[in-house]
């Protein structure tokens, strides 16, 4: 039960962030509309931390890397080829990593042997019951 009450605390604390970050873009577009990008961007890719599913992860961060792309491209001065150059491969390294998602190719699950999953249940009893120091 206490679980379930944590994974809802987290969901709502989530979903107070979003909401704040939402108002501060909003707050940005009123007073400095240029650097919605550059914060919009940033706002995405740190929400994609709280993301566990890898398609919704891959998706969220083009999303961001597109965002960043974008500003670098349209920002007050010359443009910052460098920067253009790193954010555009990214969202294309996530695009192409959340199409193999929807393919099916990539992100399954390897399967663990049987003495791989024993070594491993043996560790975490392991660090369940520290040794002393005499050990």
């Amino acid at each position: 039960m206490w679980k379930r009450l944590l994974r809802r605390a987290i969901r709502l604390a989530q979903g107070a962030a979003a909401l704040a970050a939402l108002a501060f873009l909003g707050f940005l577009a009123a007073t400095q509309p240029q650097s919605v990008l550059a914060n919009g961007s940033q706002v995405i890719v740190t929400l994609a931390f709280g993301i566990s599913n890898p398609l919704h992860l891959q998706l969220v961060s083009f999303a961001g890397a597109a965002l960043q792309t974008l500003f670098f491209c349209v920002k007050p001065g010359p443009p910052i080829w460098a920067s253009i150059g790193w954010s555009g491969a990214m969202a294309v390294l996530n695009l192409a990593i959340a199409a193999s998602l929807l393919r099916g190719g990539a992100g399954a699950a390897a399967a663990f042997s049987e003495p791989e999953l024993a070594v491993a249940r043996a560790l975490h009893r392991a660090a369940a019951h520290p040794l002393a120091e005499a050990h």
